[in-house]
C-alpha cells in the first residue's frame, strides 16, 4: 500500500504480506519473528472482536431497544421538533426508519484523567447491514461530550453501519439508481426531498472497499455525494502530489 502523505506527513509504502516499509530516504526490512507475532496478535484480536460482535448484536436484537426510542419520539413534541429541525419533517419517515429520542442517556468516556460519565438527551438512528438487519443504534448527542464527541453507538459491535432510506418491512429496496452520502441525516433528507424510486444510503465516515463493492453490485448507476471538507482535502492532496 502506498500513501502520498502518511500520518507523519511524508510518503510511505507498506507491504501487507511481508511487513516491508518504504520511506523517501530510508526503508525498514521485515523481521520474520515480529511478523509472525503480529499475525498471531491480529488473529487473537479478530476472534475477540467476533465474539463481542455476536454478543452485542444478540442483545440488541433481543431488546429491540430502537422501538423504545421510537415510542418516546412518537409521544413527545420536543422530540419531534428536534427531528423536524434536521430537515426530516414527515412522521412517516420517522416510522419507516424507526428514528427515536432518548432522555438522559448515559455514556462513559476517557477524559485523560480517568473515565467520566456524560449524561445527555440523544436523537437515535438504527443502523443496518447490507441485508437490512439492525446491527446498532447511533446516538446524536444533544449536548456533546466535553471532548467534542457528537455521536456515539449503543454498543461496540466492530461492524460497519449503514443507513438505508428505501426500506420496507426491514428489507432494503435496491433500485437501478443508488445515491451514497456520508451520514444518516443527510441521506434521509435527500431521499425525502427527491421522492423518487431510488435507493439512498448513508455511509460511515470511512467505508471499506468491500462495503462499497457490495452496494455497487446491487444497482446499475451509483452516485456519490462527497462532503465538501473531504472533497477539498482530496483536491489539496492531489495538488501536492
Amino acid at each position: 500500500r502506498m500513501w502520498p502523505r502518511s500520518k507523519a506527513g511524508i510518503p510511505m509504502g507498506w507491504c501487507r504480506a511481508c511487513g516491508y516499509k518504504w520511506f523517501p530516504k530510508s526503508d525498514v526490512k521485515p523481521n520474520p519473528e515480529r511478523i509472525e507475532q503480529w499475525r498471531l496478535e491480529q488473529l487473537a484480536t479478530e476472534q475477540k472482536n467476533l465474539a463481542e460482535t455476536e454478543q452485542a448484536i444478540k442483545i440488541l436484537t433481543d431488546e429491540h431497544r430502537w422501538k423504545y426510542y421510537y415510542e418516546t419520539l412518537d409521544r413527545e413534541d420536543a422530540a419531534k421538533d428536534a427531528w423536524v429541525a434536521t430537515g426530516i419533517t414527515y412522521p412517516i419517515y420517522w416510522f419507516n426508519w424507526l428514528l427515536g429520542y432518548d432522555h438522559a442517556h448515559r455514556f462513559w468516556y476517557d477524559s485523560g484523567e480517568g473515565w467520566k460519565e456524560h449524561v445527555t438527551d440523544t436523537m437515535t438512528i438504527p443502523v443496518r447491514n447490507l441485508e437490512g438487519c439492525v446491527i446498532n443504534i447511533k446516538h446524536k448527542l444533544i449536548t456533546p461530550q466535553p471532548d467534542g464527541t457528537k455521536y456515539r453507538m449503543e454498543y461496540r459491535t466492530h461492524t460497519e453501519p449503514l443507513f438505508i432510506a428505501n426500506i420496507e418491512d426491514d428489507k432494503p429496496q435496491y433500485t437501478s439508481t443508488l445515491i451514497l452520502i456520508e451520514g444518516e441525516k443527510k441521506a434521509g433528507v435527500v431521499y425525502q426531498t427527491l421522492d423518487m424510486d431510488i435507493q439512498v444510503v448513508g455511509l460511515p465516515k470511512n467505508p471499506s472497499i468491500a462495503m462499497l463493492e457490495g452496494l455497487a453490485e446491487k444497482c446499475k448507476r451509483v452516485f456519490q455525494i462527497i462532503d465538501p471538507d473531504i472533497a477539498n482535502d482530496d483536491l489539496q492532496r492531489h495538488k501536492e502530489v
